[in-house]
């Protein structure tokens, strides 16, 4: 029985990541409908796995369902990011605040932004976009609180689906790195109103530019079906 439920768990555990994976590269559209059948024969496992691996993904954000309708891979609106990178400030000015409590400088963060400002935007798009959400990631996780850390993870899936969906219609620009060395040295300095200052700047800075890039996207989908 034991042996029996830990390999449905497996399954249903490798079914979302390789959706996960095929939703963020793109393999499924946004707004794109998709089925227990059409999953079922892709991945090769049952519908019950599917319809687990499904239900996981709709909790997380990564999927939607309409009712009478079916289950779509999420689409974004403006009023979606603003949302999202909102509370994603939100929950990174509280880490600030808990680490000037503290009065620590957070350690892991240095060779993260160094490791990012190593890597080409353009050429080595993946390994950018993978540090820069480990900076913001590594920023909460020195709060040292796990309910913080937990609240961060409910959001962050949907802010990394925002950023691969719209990956051709936004470019990064050279400020990033200069943006998130900044907050870093503002930590550094024990500056914490200066950091959080920073923080609200770059994030407000990362809402224009995927709400940017969100309306290119729908102008080019419009111009393909006319």
């Amino acid at each position: 029985m034991g042996s029996v439920q830990l390999n449905l768990i497996s399954a249903v555990d490798a079914v979302c990541t390789a959706l996960e994976a095929d939703i963020l590269n793109l393999r499924f559209a946004p707004g794109e409908k998709i089925t227990e059948s059409e999953l079922s024969e892709r991945y090769s496992v049952s519908r019950n796995t599917i319809r687990e691996a499904v239900a996981h993904l709709l909790a997380q954000g990564l999927l939607t369902k309409i009712a009478n309708k079916g289950v779509y891979v999420r689409k974004f609106t403006a009023a979606d990011v603003q949302e999202i990178f909102h509370l994603r400030a939100l929950l990174e000015l509280e880490a600030i605040r808990s680490i000037a409590a503290a009065n620590t400088v957070p350690a892991g963060l240095f060779p993260l932004v160094q490791e990012l400002e190593s890597y080409d935007r353009v050429d080595r798009w993946d390994d950018y976009v993978r540090l820069d959400i480990l900076f913001h990631t590594a920023l909460v996780a020195a709060a040292n609180s796990s309910r913080l850390s937990r609240l961060y993870d409910t959001i962050l899936t949907e802010v990394k689906l925002c950023i691969y969906q719209t990956r051709n219609y936004v470019t990064i620009p050279a400020g990033n790195d200069a943006s998130h060395r900044q907050i870093l040295d503002a930590l550094y300095s024990r500056e914490y109103d200066t950091a959080m200052q920073l923080l609200v700047q770059h994030i407000q800075q990362v809402i224009t530019r995927y709400c940017t890039g969100l309306e290119a996207m729908e102008q080019n989908k419009n111009k393909s079906t006319r």
